[in-house]
């Protein structure tokens, strides 16, 4: 049975390999995503249209809107989701350099998942962490097959690509799903102390 990757690293991870993205990649498209770290490996599926990216996973979904600088997080089982701001300076891209790119440089031709790609190696700089290296395979269209550390403690990978428009529904809360507030702990704590 595969361990759990936390959903805060698999959204890391998304966000380097979605931000390392030649500009050339399809700026619509579904794909499965294969994760994995020393914490373990993830499963889930991406949707990309434009400016918005949904990432579904066992536990949740994330809904990020760049065209509305919001990400949503849904709930499942509760039917709930919550609301929060994107940091324009972290969030994931689609397309265009990596943040703080320093390097991309060709190591040629291979075939990953048994489609034909071409092997980067990209440097960069990471906010708080120095510059990193990072493998990249692209395929058609320049859309990313997969993505690892230099030193293989991580990788992502996609299959099943399918390129083409997605649905507009995708990309919003569902409309019987609740919105859920984080209460302001300043005011909880205020109000336990009288």
């Amino acid at each position: 049975m595969k361990k759990r990757l936390s959903f805060t690293l698999a959204l890391s991870l998304l966000s380097i390999v979605v931000s390392a993205a030649a500009v050339e990649q399809p700026r619509e498209f579904s794909a499965s995503m294969s994760m994995k770290a020393v914490e373990g490996a993830y499963e889930a599926r991406i949707y990309v249209s434009d400016k918005k990216t949904r990432l579904e996973m066992p536990q949740a979904t994330m809904i990020v809107r760049m065209d509305r600088n919001v990400s949503y997080m849904l709930m499942p089982q509760e039917k709930m989701y919550m609301e929060q701001p994107v940091d324009t300076g972290t969030a994931a891209r689609t397309g265009g350099e990596m943040p703080g790119e320093i390097e991309r440089r060709s190591l040629g031709k291979e075939t990953v998942n048994g489609v034909a790609s071409e092997k980067f190696l990209i440097r960069y700089a990471a906010p708080g962490a120095g510059e990193q290296s990072v493998y990249q395979w692209l395929g058609e269209q320049g859309m990313p097959v997969k993505t690892s550390a230099v030193d293989d403690t991580w990788s992502v990978e996609f299959t099943d690509v399918k390129i083409g428009p997605q649905s507009e529904a995708l990309f919003e809360p569902p409309s019987d799903y609740k919105r859920f507030e984080m209460p302001n702990m300043a005011e909880f704590m205020n109000s336990a102390g009288q």
